[in-house]
């Protein structure tokens, strides 16, 4: 028997009770979800007080602002520059939280949009992240371009280069490594010193 999909919610709070219901899987049938999703959006299209409601989810990582994020990435050129502006502000963020994790998680979602400009933006965007004075915003910016990577980019291909060669931390090195290899831009006869290969196998076997 096919589920019903849920009630159209009729304020922000009843948006989050349906957002919260969704995180804890009590809608999983296909029709349930494009329905939370489609809420979602009309929210965000409708509603003028939805992007102070988003900016003031908890950051943590509950899959609330994720499940917003997923929404929103359908349709970039109604939703792109509220995206953009949240991202901003997560990343902004991020670099003195004492868990970047909980900001920049949910920004996985970005890796769906559609090719055209806000997907340009966006991966110009995450690429300045590769500065970070933090290893796992790095490491987070190095995944996502993992996705968005564009090999006609110079800039983003001697970023990555240069992580993989100088950055002091062999996890930001390692997906620097698998993000260019994946893409055919290793630098010329580069070859991993024997520590950052160990500790590539220790990784993948779970041991660190």
């Amino acid at each position: 028997m096919t589920a019903s999909p849920p009630d159209t919610p009729t304020s922000l709070d009843e948006l989050r009770d349906m957002l919260e219901r969704f995180n804890a899987w009590q809608f999983d049938e296909p029709e349930e979800e494009a329905a939370v999703l489609a809420a979602v959006r009309n929210a965000a299209k409708n509603d003028p007080a939805f992007p102070a409601w988003l900016r003031a989810l908890p950051e943590v990582r509950d899959g609330v602002r994720g499940a917003v994020i997923e929404a929103l990435v359908v349709d970039p050129s109604a939703h792109g520059a509220l995206l953009r502006d949240e991202l901003e502000h997560a990343l902004s963020s991020a670099e003195t939280a004492s868990e970047p994790r909980d900001w920049l998680l949910p920004f996985w979602e970005l890796v769906e949009i559609a090719d055209g400009p806000w997907r340009v933006r966006f991966r110009e965007r995450i690429a300045t992240a590769l500065r970070s004075r933090r290893p796992w915003i790095r490491r987070w910016a190095i995944e996502l371009l993992r996705d968005l990577y564009d090999p006609a980019d110079p800039w983003l291909c001697g970023e990555l280069q240069g992580l993989l060669e100088h950055d002091p931390s062999w996890r930001v090195r390692h997906r620097a490594y698998l993000t260019l290899k994946e893409h055919g831009q290793l630098p010329p006869n580069h070859r991993r010193p024997l520590l950052d290969r160990l500790r590539a196998r220790w990784l993948s076997s779970g041991l660190v």
